[in-house]
């Protein structure tokens, strides 16, 4: 297993940023807040319903449109005869 940061030559040569740190120990020991942690669910919960109400929303939506263009097509094809 590697320790980082490195400190050999290759590594000195190249710059990057430090990804690492939501690993360390401080930040894998603090406490969480249940209240933080319901807020978190629900707003999953109301991204989740929302995005299923406009998905719903959207094929009732294209049923519609669907049948509204039959509807015209048939009414200009029965002029026409």
């Amino acid at each position: 297993m590697q320790v980082y940061p490195r400190f050999d030559v290759e590594f000195k040569k190249k710059g990057s940023l430090n990804f690492d740190m939501f690993k360390s120990e401080i930040f894998l020991n603090r406490g969480i807040d249940s209240g933080v942690v319901f807020g978190r669910w629900f707003a999953l919960l109301l991204i989740g319903v929302l995005m299923g109400a406009i998905a719903f929303g959207m094929s009732q939506l294209e049923d519609f449109l669907v049948e509204s263009r039959k509807e015209i097509v048939k009414e200009i094809l029965e002029k026409s005869n």
